[in-house]
């Protein structure tokens, strides 16, 4: 299970890559909020979330122990998570409820704390309903590190063996989503997204397909057109964050599969865009504040911008421009919360 010399590479498109799929998470969630779609809506719902964990998994690393994995996630997901579930679903709306009368989404005046806590366990419902990502991709890690394990005792064709496992938990979230079983805390979504994980970790590890130089680079572009169609035809309404699937389950992998290498290859292609590469980089903090953030600037735009696109695009433009100053603060004054400083020391 040794990486291969191009896994100490760096991949310099993935943050390009990760800029695109936030990007995606924010104008879905922002055309939410206006209660208005795409034309083809169901297109991009098909391969965002796919891609977000393909992408973790090309970053899994075994570290010294399954003590020091765990604690390196903590860090990384779980304070993360908590902090601005705590500060941005609870503090925030309470505050700007009772001070200035300003009712955020995720107010609720009859709010228990242990009491909702004990809901994002049973009923996965909770404010800043953003960072449900971070539970589950912690789940994700974990399950994965379980695999690793097996393979690597086994050693015999390891590599298969973590594909067939991945892709054999995969299978088993979507036959829970066909018998309509809902696991708590996305327990089952995490099962259903962990063939695109591993994925994420073969190419990577196994492969020259993530690194510049390989011997088909040069095809990219007829991979990426080739995609566009595909998806167009096979895509159909589904939401990873309920585990549901109105379509084949089968399908819903395959486009899974099929965006994901289309925007890896897209980015691979481009290699740099200013911003949204900037954005890629620290899309853990747009991730977990982006809901709060467009909800108040909606409070300022509608006195001057009519409902409608022109409001959707200004929100979504502004949105993402703050965090050209927001980024900044909280790498400065929040870099333990944000995934930039430990918090629990590893030794």
């Amino acid at each position: 299970m040794q990486a291969t010399p191009a896994a100490k590479q760096r991949i310099q498109y993935i943050d390009l890559a990760k800029g695109f799929c936030i990007l995606l998470v924010v104008a879905s969630h922002i055309l939410a909020f206006y209660r208005t779609q795409l034309p083809y809506d169901s297109v991009l719902k098909c391969f965002r979330m796919p891609l977000y964990f393909f992408l973790s998994g090309v970053f899994f690393k075994q570290y010294e122990n399954f003590g020091g994995f765990v604690k390196r996630k903590i860090n990384k997901l779980l304070i993360p998570f908590l902090f601005f579930y705590v500060t941005l679903g609870i503090i925030l709306p309470w505050a700007l409820y009772q001070w200035c009368g300003i009712k955020l989404l995720s107010y609720n005046p009859r709010f228990d704390f242990l009491q909702n806590l004990a809901q994002v366990w049973t009923l996965e419902k909770f404010p800043n309903a953003a960072i449900w990502f971070l539970i589950c991709l912690l789940e994700v890690n974990l399950i994965f590190y379980v695999i690793f394990m097996v393979a690597r005792r086994v050693r015999w064709h390891a590599t298969y063996l973590i594909a067939a496992m991945s892709v054999a938990c995969g299978a088993l979230g979507m036959t829970l989503s066909y018998c309509h079983i809902n696991l708590p805390c996305f327990i089952d979504s995490a099962l259903t997204s962990m063939p695109f994980f591993a994925l994420g970790y073969i190419l990577n590890r196994k492969t020259r397909v993530m690194y510049n130089g390989w011997r088909c680079d040069k095809w990219l572009w007829v991979v990426v057109l080739a995609c566009v169609p595909l998806l167009f035809w096979l895509a159909y309404p589904l939401d990873y964050r309920c585990n549901y699937f109105a379509g084949c389950y089968l399908t819903a992998h395959l486009c899974g599969v099929v965006g994901t290498i289309m925007t890896i290859f897209l980015a691979k292609m481009i290699r740099h865009i200013p911003l949204v590469t900037y954005w890629g980089r620290y899309s853990i903090m747009i991730l977990c504040t982006h809901q709060v953030l467009y909800q108040l600037l909606d409070l300022l735009l509608k006195q001057f911008v009519p409902r409608g696109w022109w409001r959707i695009s200004v929100c979504l433009t502004l949105t993402m421009m703050l965090y050209l100053l927001i980024i900044p603060f909280m790498r400065r004054f929040m870099p333990h919360v944000t995934a930039q400083n430990d918090v629990i020391k590893i030794n």
